[in-house]
């Protein structure tokens, strides 16, 4: 990378430099697991966008697909379905590769036809991705990189890397998905395919980087004394240290407040907040959460648009500390006003997920605001892309207005719900959500989502 003297730049590089002597030199391997820490998500994130951009250094092709996993006999159509729509979107990337290749002719309209004349999408995902990679000239192997929002099932989604092993992945093409080190989802599927699997693990110190990061610049900056204080306080909250996360985050608000910045000194009190949050001291949380809100909105009605992001999450945070109180009217009304707010400052898909914990929050003290909530929520969906709502919680708001209109006998809403989400979802979308909201294995594949 071109910033080479930047701590997070640096393990990038190691990266990249781990990936061309363990994974380039293997051309037998077909399928990576790549061990990670959860808290490194964001870093491996940033290594598949630039590799994913003009920008990467590696010989390889990166094609990075977040589509989300719900059934092994859907998920390779849904690829390619992200994959047509990507490039359709995106002209520009064909004729980056034109300009480098004069001969690339591969014709993605004949896979769009061949998508809606087959069923069986496993042996098209493959086909389509050996035909790329022919197109390639110089030849330049491929690398299927998936990292899903969301994975409905682990054991499936393994059974479904599994099938694509047993069709034969094309030559110089090689699939990566990530594991949790302490988890390591896949060793089974690895150790039963191990003549074309390989399980690699970088050490990298994210820490340390980190550290130095909150370290650089001017000490007398009061950004840089923050990333400062958020350090401390984070060292202090993994040793369980509620002092020192006081004592830093008192030394935050000081810092801040001598500017006449009010994004920076609402963020002050916002990450102290956060903190405190592994101590449950709700009363010196609320009070904080109160005063950096005040801060935020003043920021906005002075024409800092930096403050709008702020808003959003102040209203969520607010939302989860009455929650966790039990207060459940006050946390309602927080979640609430989250989803208004992101609304009011485009972020939509946000104000989805703030009506979800809303109408949760209210579901058994109100019943007539919960089921406002709820077909707030999914008429508000209606109104944003359909690609983008596979990705977000509306498959549970469609499921819970659903069983509203069910129970009050509204049946010709009803089916206008089920016909719309067996578009996008499929046609057992209902028996999904359930297994889903009822199984415990729907947990864990969350925390495995880790991007």
């Amino acid at each position: 990378m071109n910033n080479e003297h930047n701590p997070i730049a640096q393990l990038i590089t190691q990266i990249q430099n781990a990936w061309l002597t363990k994974v380039s030199s293997d051309k037998d391997v077909q399928l990576v697991q790549w061990l990670i820490k959860p808290e490194e998500a964001q870093l491996y994130n940033g290594f598949l966008k630039l590799e994913s951009s003009p920008h990467g250094s590696l010989d390889e092709v990166f094609l990075t697909f977040l589509t989300p996993f719900k059934h092994e006999n859907q998920h390779s159509g849904q690829i390619i379905e992200d994959w047509i729509k990507v490039y359709k979107d995106n002209t520009s990337i064909i004729e980056d590769y034109r300009t480098s290749n004069p001969d690339f002719h591969w014709d993605l309209n004949a896979f769009e036809t061949k998508l809606n004349d087959r069923s069986d999408t496993n042996h098209l995902l493959l086909e389509m991705l050996q035909a790329f990679q022919e197109q390639l000239l110089p030849s330049r192997p491929v690398v299927l990189a998936l990292t899903p929002y969301t994975i409905e099932s682990i054991s499936a989604y393994s059974d479904w890397l599994g099938a694509l092993l047993r069709m034969g992945v094309p030559k110089d093409v090689k699939i990566l998905v990530y594991d949790h080190v302490g988890s390591r989802h896949f060793d089974k599927l690895i150790r039963s395919n191990n003549d074309i699997c390989l399980s690699v693990f970088e050490p990298v110190d994210l820490e340390g980087a980190i550290s130095k990061l909150a370290n650089s610049g001017n000490p007398n900056e009061p950004e840089v004394q923050l990333r400062q204080c958020m350090f401390k306080m984070s060292e202090a909250t993994k040793q369980k240290d509620l002092d020192n996360v006081h004592r830093w985050g008192k030394k935050a608000l000081e810092v801040t407040q001598r500017t006449a910045d009010k994004n920076l000194f609402s963020s002050a009190h916002l990450i102290y907040a956060a903190m405190l949050f592994n101590f449950k001291e709700f009363e010196t949380i609320d009070h904080l959460l109160d005063k950096g809100l005040a801060l935020a909105k003043q920021g906005k009605a002075s024409g800092d648009d930096n403050c709008n992001t702020l808003l959003v999450q102040y209203y969520g945070f607010k939302g989860s500390s009455y929650q966790h109180q039990k207060k459940k009217e006050a946390a309602f009304k927080n979640f609430v006003l989250q989803a208004e707010t992101a609304l009011e400052v485009g972020f939509p898909q946000q104000a989805l997920n703030a009506w979800w914990l809303a109408y949760n929050v209210i579901r058994k003290k109100d019943k007539q605001q919960y089921k406002t909530t709820v077909k707030k929520a999914y008429l508000h969906a209606l109104e944003l892309p359909t690609e983008t709502l596979t990705s977000t919680v509306f498959p549970y708001i469609a499921h819970e207005y659903f069983t509203i209109l069910e129970k009050e006998r509204q049946l010709s809403q009803c089916e206008d719900i089920d016909i719309f989400m067996k578009s996008i979802e499929g046609p057992d979308w209902k028996e999904r959500i359930k297994k889903e909201q009822r199984s415990t294995e729907t947990t864990t594949s969350k925390i495995l989502n880790l991007f």
